[in-house]
């Protein structure tokens, strides 16, 4: 396996080092663990002043991926810096920023048991109290929209509401966090949560986790587990 190296960034494409890296290491951790495959899905992350984002780009492959690859966008669309296209889903990591103070990261993957349950149009239930009690209950399926169009970030957006993920219909998933760590978990919880529904369905009937207990696991994990 080989990389690209870089010892600067390039014109056009300066400031936010750290949070370049770390969005290649996500990118590169995302293809490891399957949630996509080639050069497949996107993921973006909120830039410290909050007016801007660093998106992906387009059809590069993420184990040749720089840090330095990446795109500013501002939320408004404007283009900050950057010598390569941005992601085609662009538009989407936008409208949810405007929409979610909230959220720090945004993640699109096409993990394939989460992409089956959005190819049929069927709910995530939450049969498990680790990976359904981080999400806070079912994974909903979003209404159509067609991928790749600049028009149908604000819909996307609207439909993901206050959620941490929501599948898109016969396309695959889309996670979001109040940072990387966050989102990368929310998309893992998604898989982990389909492939299980799908497994349990082929033993039998199975009973979500009951609502108040998936409320109350909600909350201990997003503000109590962990170093605090």
């Amino acid at each position: 396996m080989s990389h690209r190296h870089a010892s600067v960034l390039p014109v056009g494409a300066a400031g936010h080092a750290e949070l370049r890296e770390d969005l290649v290491r996500y990118a590169r951790q995302m293809l490891a663990a399957g949630l996509v495959s080639g050069t497949s899905g996107n993921l973006s992350a909120r830039t410290s002043d909050g007016a801007s984002c660093l998106v992906t780009p387009s059809g590069v492959d993420y184990e040749s991926m720089l840090g330095a690859d990446l795109i500013e966008m501002g939320l408004d669309g404007s283009l900050r810096s950057g010598r390569l296209k941005p992601s085609v889903d662009t538009a989407i990591h936008l409208a949810i920023y405007r929409a979610r103070a909230d959220v720090g990261a945004v993640i699109h993957t096409h993990s394939p048991f989460a992409a089956a349950f959005s190819a049929v149009g069927a709910p995530i239930p939450p049969l498990s109290s680790e990976w359904g009690g981080f999400l806070g209950g079912a994974v909903r399926v979003l209404d159509y929209v067609p991928p790749a169009q600049d028009d149908t970030g604000e819909a996307v957006a609207e439909g993901l509401g206050a959620d941490r993920a929501v599948l898109l219909p016969h396309h695959g998933v889309l996670a979001v966090g109040e940072s990387l760590p966050k989102a990368h978990q929310a998309a893992v919880a998604v898989e982990e949560g389909a492939r299980l529904a799908y497994l349990a369905s082929r033993l039998g009937k199975a009973e979500p986790v009951p609502e108040a207990e998936l409320r109350r696991i909600y909350d201990f994990i997003h503000r109590r587990y962990g170093q605090r």
